[in-house]
């Protein structure tokens, strides 16, 4: 009635905090996103491949995360970082979950989508996620979908060249 939105519960009582990870969207959306931005900036966003996505996340050294080779399920938002029920996190809360470049949240709450100029007609998802076991954290992993794919655990960053 005054015209303000509420956040309520979904269907299995979980409230979806404001400062989540965006995810649930498509590629599509995601480089429309980008190509909106752009126009706004007047500088060129896009989504990043998944060569620069993953030199963002493991550094010159190639570690396995973005903290080193150990795995620590406290250390990102995966399955395992909390006793209660797996959910995502509010962005900025695993500290422990930064690249050497300084880039939050590779290893958990939701991974990221990134084109392949090989293959433009696909998105790759890259890094961990909040429903993520373990042996699914390892940043050289990638998965590939269609662009119109929209997944409960993949998000989007942009990148831009400096």
């Amino acid at each position: 009635e005054d015209k303000s939105f509420i956040v309520k519960p979904d269907s299995e009582g979980d409230k979806w905090e404001l400062d989540w990870p965006v995810i649930l969207i498509s590629a599509e959306c995601a480089i429309a996103y980008g190509t909106w931005y752009s126009e706004k900036t007047n500088q060129v966003w896009k989504l990043p491949t998944p060569l620069q996505w993953e030199k963002s996340a493991r550094g010159v050294d190639g570690r396995s995360l973005p903290w080193g080779n150990h795995f620590e399920p406290t250390w990102a938002a995966v399955r395992g970082h909390t006793d209660s029920r797996a959910l995502p996190a509010e962005i900025g809360t695993h500290k422990m979950d930064c690249s050497v470049y300084g880039v939050y949240g590779l290893a958990g709450n939701s991974s990221d989508m990134c084109i392949d100029p090989l293959n433009p007609d696909n998105m790759v998802t890259k890094g961990g996620a909040w429903s993520y076991h373990a042996s699914f954290v390892q940043l050289a992993n990638q998965r590939s979908f269609p662009l119109d794919a929209r997944l409960e655990t993949a998000g989007f960053r942009l990148v831009r060249q400096l």
